[in-house]
Parts: C-alpha cells; sequence; structure tokens
C-alpha cells in the first residue's frame, strides 16, 4: 500500500499514458542545477616579415555541477515532505521519486589550435589545426533520493578517451578571370564511456561494472573551386569535393554473468562526391540575384553511432543507437534576389532541400517488438519556404537602425519505412513561421540601446504530429523579448544591462526555455 499524499500537480497539458484518462500527476521536480564554470583563454599571434603569421589558441574549461537539492510538492497526512516511494493519489497508487536521485558533475576540458597563413608561390595559403579533449569527466548519482541522501546505492560514469583532431589547409589565387580555390580538410573523432554500479554514490565506492560504449570516425575530404567572372555583373562558382569516411573501433559492453562482455561491431567505410554550382548576377543597375545548386553529404556522427542508454530497468539497452547508420545525402536550391531602397535593403530568398537518410531520434518498436527510443535513418525528408531580410540604417533619425527577418517552412515527411504513419506529417521542430527582429539605437557616441525579438509557431515534437504542446515535454511556440543597453564609460571600460524575455514568456523546447532573467556586464581591456 502507498502512502497518502497531497500536492501532487495535474498538467493537463501533458499526454495521458494509456489506458490511464488524465496525465500522471507531477510529484517533484529535479534539483536546482548550482554550476561554477572557470575559463582560462590564452591567445599568441607572430607575424615573421614576409606574408606569414602564426596564430595559437589554448583554452582550458573546468566545470563543477552540483545538483543535490532535488524539490517535491508532496506531502503526507502529517505534512512531512516525501520525496520517493509508493504513494497514493486521488485514490491511485504511484511510484514517485523517478528522477529525483542527488548527482554530481565534475568536467575538464582543453582546446588548443594553431593556424599558419602566408603565400606560396603566388597562392594565399592557411592551414589550421585543433584539438579538443575531455580530460576528466564523471558523473556521480544516486539510485533515489533516499539512498542519495544516506550515501547509499548509486551510479557512477567516467569518460575515457573522448575529443577529437581537425585539420585542414587552403590555397587560393586569381588566374586571369578565375579565382581558384583547393583544400584539404580531415578529423579524427573518438568517444568512450564506462558505467558503474555502486554502493556508495557520492565516494563511488564499490564498483561494479554496468556497460560501456566507445568508438571513432575519421573522415578526409579534398575540394577545389572555381569563381568565374562571366562579366563586370555575372560570375560563375563551381565546385566539387570528396570525402572519404570511416567507422571504426566501435563496440559496447555490458555485464554478463558477472564479467565484462564485449561486443565489437564491423568497421565501416564509404564516401561521397558533392557538386555545386552557383550563378550571381546583377541583372539591372540595384538588383542582384544568385541562383546556387548543390548536393551536400552528413555522415553520422560518434555520438549517433556509439552512444546508447540504459533501459527503464537500468540494464543496457543495446538497441538505443544504431552502429549501421547511413549518411545523409541532401539536394538543395536557393534562389536569392537583393535591392536596396535608399537606407533600406531587401532580400528575398526562395529554397528547397530534400535529404534522403535523415538522421533522427525516434521512437519505435526492434527486432523483438520492443519499444526502444534511438537514431534512425528516415527515408527522405522534403522543406521548401521562403525569406524575406530587411536590414536599414539610419532610419527616420540617425543611429536608428532594424534588422528583421521573417520565414515561412514547409517540411514534411516523404517517405519513412521504420514509422510509415509519419509520411506527409510536418517534420518534429520545425515551425511554419520564424520571424526575428533587431532594433539598435545610437544615443550618442557612449550610449547604445538594443530591442530584439524572436517569434516561432509551434511546430510538431513528434514524427506522427500528435504531440503539440505547451507544456514540459513538448516543443512550443514562443515570442521573446529582449533588451540590452550599452555605456563605454571610456576606451577601456564597457558597462551593459539587459532584461532577456523582458515579456516573461513561458516557453518549451522540452524543458523550459529561461523566464525574465537580468544581465549585467563589465568589460575591461587594455
Amino acid at each position: 500500500p502507498g502512502v497518502a499524499v497531497t500536492g501532487a500537480v495535474i498538467d493537463p497539458g501533458l499526454i495521458p499514458t494509456a489506458p490511464a484518462t488524465v496525465p500522471t500527476p507531477v510529484g517533484g521536480a529535479y534539483a536546482p542545477d548550482h554550476t561554477i564554470q572557470d575559463q582560462v583563454r590564452g591567445t599568441v599571434g607572430y607575424d615573421f616579415g614576409n606574408g606569414w603569421t602564426a596564430k595559437g589558441v589554448l583554452s582550458l574549461w573546468n566545470t563543477a555541477s552540483d545538483d543535490t537539492a532535488p524539490q517535491t510538492y508532496l506531502r503526507d497526512a502529517a505534512g512531512n515532505p516525501v520525496f520517493d516511494g509508493k504513494v497514493v493519489v486521488g485514490g491511485v497508487t504511484y511510484t514517485a521519486g523517478a528522477g529525483l536521485g542527488l548527482s554530481l558533475i565534475e568536467k575538464r576540458e582543453i582546446l588548443g589550435g594553431l593556424k599558419l597563413q602566408g603565400p606560396v608561390a603566388g597562392w594565399d595559403v592557411s592551414a589550421n589545426l585543433s584539438h579538443y579533449w575531455i580530460d576528466n569527466q564523471t558523473t556521480r548519482s544516486s539510485t533515489t533520493r533516499t539512498t542519495g541522501v544516506a550515501n547509499g546505492a548509486g551510479t557512477y560514469q567516467k569518460l575515457g578517451a573522448t575529443g577529437w583532431w581537425t585539420g585542414d589547409a587552403t590555397a587560393e589565387r586569381d588566374v586571369g578571370p578565375h579565382h581558384l580555390a583547393v583544400g584539404l580538410n580531415t578529423n579524427l573523432y573518438e568517444t568512450n564511456q564506462d558505467s558503474f554500479n555502486v554502493l556508495n554514490w557520492r565516494a563511488s565506492s564499490g564498483r561494479t561494472f554496468s556497460a560501456a560504449t566507445y568508438g571513432k570516425t575519421s573522415l578526409i575530404g579534398v575540394f577545389a573551386e572555381d569563381k568565374i567572372e562571366l562579366s563586370d555583373t555575372a560570375s560563375l562558382t563551381a565546385g566539387l569535393r570528396y570525402d572519404r569516411w570511416r567507422a571504426f573501433d566501435g563496440g559496447v559492453a555490458r555485464l554478463a554473468s558477472g564479467a565484462r562482455k564485449d561486443q565489437a561491431y564491423a568497421e565501416r567505410d564509404d564516401d561521397s562526391l558533392s557538386p555545386k554550382l552557383s550563378l550571381q548576377w546583377e541583372f539591372t543597375p540595384g538588383w542582384q540575384a544568385q541562383l546556387s545548386l548543390a548536393q551536400a553529404t552528413r555522415f553520422p556522427t560518434v555520438g549517433e553511432l556509439y552512444q546508447g542508454k540504459l533501459d527503464a530497468l537500468g540494464n543496457f539497452d543495446v538497441n538505443s543507437f544504431d552502429p549501421n547508420l547511413k549518411a545523409e545525402k541532401s539536394n538543395d536550391a536557393n534562389l536569392l534576389v537583393r535591392h536596396d531602397f535608399g537606407p533600406v535593403r531587401m532580400t528575398g530568398s526562395l529554397f528547397y532541400q530534400s535529404v534522403d537518410d535523415a538522421i533522427f531520434s525516434l521512437q519505435g518498436l526492434n527486432q523483438f517488438g520492443v519499444l526502444t527510443s534511438s537514431f534512425k535513418n528516415i527515408d527522405r525528408v522534403r522543406q521548401y519556404g521562403v525569406e524575406l531580410i530587411a536590414e536599414a540604417r539610419d532610419v527616420l533619425v540617425p543611429g536608428l537602425d532594424i534588422d528583421a527577418n521573417v520565414a515561412w517552412i514547409d517540411e514534411i515527411t516523404v517517405r519513412n519505412r521504420a514509422l510509415p504513419a509519419s509520411e506527409g506529417v510536418r517534420f518534429p521542430r520545425i515551425p511554419e513561421w520564424r520571424i526575428n527582429s533587431d532594433i539598435r539605437y545610437r544615443i550618442n557616441d557612449a550610449l547604445k540601446l538594443s530591442v530584439g525579438a524572436r517569434y516561432a509557431s509551434r511546430p510538431n515534437t513528434d514524427l506522427l504530429g500528435t504531440q503539440r504542446g505547451d507544456t514540459y515535454g513538448y516543443t512550443s511556440e514562443f515570442l521573446i523579448i529582449d533588451t540590452r543597453l550599452t555605456w563605454d564609460v571610456n576606451d577601456q571600460v564597457q558597462a551593459s544591462f539587459g532584461v532577456d524575455n523582458l515579456n516573461n514568456d513561458k516557453a518549451w523546447v522540452f524543458h523550459p526555455y529561461p523566464q525574465r532573467t537580468f544581465v549585467a556586464e563589465m568589460k575591461w581591456k587594455m
């Protein structure tokens, strides 16, 4: 039997789970997140005096998050808080406390980069190399709030080798009416995470291996591009890119018969050829047009391929990701027309995109008939739309600038053999209407005022279009107004004050967006 409690909240916007006719009551909230972040960055540049320059950057980022104060709305007959266990609400017995455990996260990230730039035999050459790695990341979580307070059982997760190497080199030069560019891009991404069950979550002691995911991807690509000046008013740009992609050293491990059991995935490789063509033309004085056509390929990331999750019973869900994901392939077209009406520049854009094997996280039945949530390929997704952009300077009075854009987008799932009922339905999280505007006014040389507004209509939350709401768990419409006043105290000191979400709009992208937020900032430069 459960404990009779009061204080549970019924959110009428949440879809009930069958066979219930009303949503499951909300009994509490995740802990307020107390996060401290320390960031140190250093940049050094050197001019060799012969046209060559070098620049290096190194960044260290430490994060510590404390989520050890979960909130409960539930009270027993004596008024005592009830965090977990069996409870009775409205004559129905529920299990409370899911997600109200305690957790501590520590993370240290390092990013280094180097750039060289200069002339070689008439070519302008640029080369970049960057390395990002998570030097340390641990997550300690209790099973429930009760075990958390008592420093009892929980889980411990630790990242191993995780991060990337990226490098690219480009060379450009003019040859008559041609502007040539060639380049090379390469990268290596890796992920590695081990999970343990522990007897003391805070000390992460008494560890027993639970699960692990790991894997790597690499890519090497080359491209060539030629911008041809056809006349004083027209140019044609043609480009071609080739990519070679590889996924390897991927696998999953779980506890079986008291020992770690690894399952390795077969190495994969794939390649793609991506052409593009763009025509720019000033067809009459003051009017410019650009027509662009392109094909592109996006290969799956290590996270989409290899990062799995635990199921509702705490066991590793081997169907929570797909190491055989296909690459996304898109066909794109865009027509842009621009004209200046005095101080106002107007730009109109028509766009179209069709994506084969789009990668999306969806729910569906696996080969055993079990409902799982994982990244899957959607056979074809199509979108088209129109966007109007306005840029105005010194409008009505000197110092008043306005930027605004409005876009209408229609995007649907054209074909999805894994979930046929989604075909013809608007694709999730893509609003039909988007509007953005920014008004800036230079009061004087030292004071600047800006007001921005963002609007998006309500999109679907799932592929079937059945989940559309304005509460927790959904993607909602929003209208958010942000303001900022900036004061240049002198050449070295700048102060600013602002209010984000001035109108205090309550909007959601699964979790809520921040509501009215006050921001104060002080900058000093030498």
